[in-house]
C-alpha cells in the first residue's frame, strides 16, 4: 500500500505541474491576443497552483503593465517569454 501512496502522490504532483504550465501558457496566448482580462485570470490560476514559480508573477506584472495605454511591452519580449515557458513545460 506505501507503494500505491507514494506512486500516486508523484503522478499528482507531475499531473498539478501540467496543469499549471497550461494555465501559464492560456495565460501567454490571451495575453498575445491582447484580451488581457484572461490573461490575468489564468496567471492568476498558475499562481494559486505554484506560488514559488517567479515566472506566473512576472507575466501577470507584464498583462497589468499593458493595460495602461502608455505602457506597452515590445512584442519580441512577449516572444521570449512565451519560448522559455514552453521550453519549461
Amino acid at each position: 500500500m506505501d507503494v500505491a501512496i507514494e506512486e500516486l502522490s508523484e503522478a499528482a504532483d507531475a499531473r498539478s505541474r501540467r496543469i499549471r504550465s497550461i494555465y501559464n501558457i492560456f495565460g501567454l496566448v490571451y495575453a498575445m491576443l491582447g484580451d488581457n482580462a484572461k490573461a490575468k485570470q489564468n496567471f492568476q490560476r498558475a499562481i494559486s497552483l505554484a506560488p514559488e514559480r517567479f515566472r506566473y508573477p512576472a507575466q501577470l506584472g507584464l498583462v497589468s503593465v499593458q493595460q495602461r495605454p502608455a505602457a506597452r511591452v515590445d512584442p519580441g519580449v512577449r516572444a521570449r517569454a512565451a519560448q522559455s515557458v514552453l521550453q519549461d513545460a
